[in-house]
């Protein structure tokens, strides 16, 4: 409270510094996020590398089997889906020293739904997932399981970029979990969750 120098009384909200340290601290954090790619340490950035060539075929390999593993999935549902896969893009692959994979998807489909909706727009949406799984001695690949967080979007870019926060940066940030290209990744519980289910 202050008194104006005609002798009234004026109200002035002060601002609670607890509050503005965290808005701070929130503003700060999300400058950072922008310009970095990864939260993951430097100690422990995954630094497994394979010859271009051998990338550009599992990169191949990958899109068909992505599409029959989706394919496969929506025979199973019912009601059928609304979603009609177009193409798979595979955006970026990880590799471990033991076979294991894991790799960001990008599958572009016609979605009757978004007809429906008569938007004006086309009835493309972009949808982004994360697989794991084994790569075995003959350069073949085992689907082991589609992880939980999905992206969807009308614009390729944005489902990327979107999809690239949640498994190079967020991860980090979940209790147990690890980023994609965090070395620790590969020994985490997602995998003792899952290995009984794979076969060799």
């Amino acid at each position: 409270m202050m008194m104006n120098s005609n002798g009234s009384v004026q109200l002035v909200k002060m601002i609670d510094m607890k509050y503005l340290k965290l808005a701070f601290l929130y503003i700060l954090l999300m400058l950072t996020s922008c310009f970095n790619k990864t939260s993951t340490p430097k100690e422990h950035l995954n630094d497994i590398s394979i010859p271009k060539e051998q990338y550009l075929q599992d990169v191949e390999f990958l899109n068909r089997l992505v599409l029959f593993y989706s394919d496969s999935l929506n025979k199973k549902r019912v009601p059928k889906s609304q979603s009609k896969i177009i193409e798979v893009t595979i955006d970026t692959i990880f590799y471990s020293s033991n076979r294991k994979i894991s790799f960001l998807a990008i599958k572009k489909n016609s979605n009757s739904y978004l007809e429906q909706m008569k938007s004006g727009k086309d009835n493309i949406q972009f949808v982004g997932e994360c697989f794991i799984g084994y790569k075995n001695e003959i350069n073949n690949f085992n689907i082991l399981k589609k992880l939980k967080y999905t992206v969807t979007s009308r614009n390729y870019d944005d489902t990327s970029e979107k999809l690239r926060i949640i498994y190079l940066r967020e991860m980090h940030y979940i209790d147990g979990k690890y980023n994609l290209n965090d070395r620790r990744f590969w020994t985490s519980s997602i995998w003792d969750e899952n290995e009984g289910n794979v076969s060799d």
